[in-house]
C-alpha cells in the first residue's frame, strides 16, 4: 500500500486567499519528521494576516521522533500556545501526484483546544482534497467555509499527549492532491496548548 504525507494548509478569517504555484512532490513513498530544512521549505504556510497565531515549521519546541515538528505558535515560536484574539484559521500544505491506487495518510499529532462530540471550537482540522492549483478561501467568523467543510478528513482537540491516526483513501485517476493541516480557533476561551504535528507519511 502506498504511503503518502497529508498537506497543511492554513487560512484566515475576514480574507479571501488564494495560493499559487506550490512545488508538486512527485515520489513516493514519502516521509517528513521536519528535521530536514530542505523539505521543511516546501511546506506552503498561510498565516493569517490579523492576528498572533502562526504555524512554525521545524520547531524544536516539542518531537514525537527526532528533535523537531510543525506547530502553532501565538508568541513567535517560544511556546506551543495560542491566543483567543481574532477568529480565524492557519494552514500548512503539502501537494502530491498521485497515480490511481489506494493511499495511507499517517502522522503523529498533539492538540489542545476545545471540541464537542460534532464539531471543534478550538483545533486541528485535517484536509484531503484534489488541488487545482490555486486555492481560494473565504473565511469568516459566522460560518465554517466550504472548502474546510467538504475537504474535512477528521477533526482533533484535547489530547495533550502525541498520538497517531491513520487515514486510507482511493484515487481513481492521476491527479494532484492538497493535503491540509487547518488550526482554526475562536475568539472566546483559550485551551492550550495549541497544536504540533510530526512524522507526517
Amino acid at each position: 500500500m502506498k504511503i503518502i504525507q497529508r498537506t497543511i494548509l492554513l487560512f484566515l478569517l475576514h480574507f479571501s486567499i488564494i495560493v499559487y504555484g506550490q512545488t508538486v512532490y512527485t515520489s513516493l513513498p514519502y516521509f517528513c519528521g521536519f528535521e530536514d530544512q530542505s523539505e521543511n521549505d516546501q511546506w506552503k504556510l498561510v498565516q493569517a494576516k490579523v492576528g498572533k497565531n502562526k504555524w512554525y515549521v521545524g520547531s524544536t519546541l516539542d518531537a514525537s521522533l527526532g528533535t523537531k515538528s510543525m506547530l502553532v505558535s501565538c508568541d513567535g515560536g517560544l511556546s506551543m500556545t495560542y491566543t483567543e484574539e481574532e477568529y480565524g484559521a492557519i494552514a500548512a500544505s503539502r501537494v502530491f501526484t498521485l497515480e490511481p491506487g489506494t493511499y495511507d495518510l499517517s502522522f503523529d499529532y498533539k492538540v489542545g483546544g476545545e471540541g464537542e462530540k460534532t464539531s471543534v471550537i478550538d483545533g486541528l482540522y485535517l484536509c484531503l482534497q484534489p488541488d487545482t492549483g490555486k486555492f481560494q478561501v473565504p473565511y469568516n467568523n459566522l460560518s465554517i467555509p466550504d472548502w474546510l467543510r467538504n475537504g474535512k478528513v477528521k477533526t482533533f482537540s484535547d489530547t495533550h499527549t502525541w498520538m497517531s491516526y491513520k487515514h486510507t483513501f482511493t484515487v481513481s485517476s492521476k491527479m494532484n492532491y492538497r493535503g491540509s493541516f487547518v488550526w482554526r480557533n475562536d475568539d472566546k476561551a483559550v485551551a492550550n496548548p495549541s497544536v504540533a504535528i510530526d512524522n507526517v507519511q
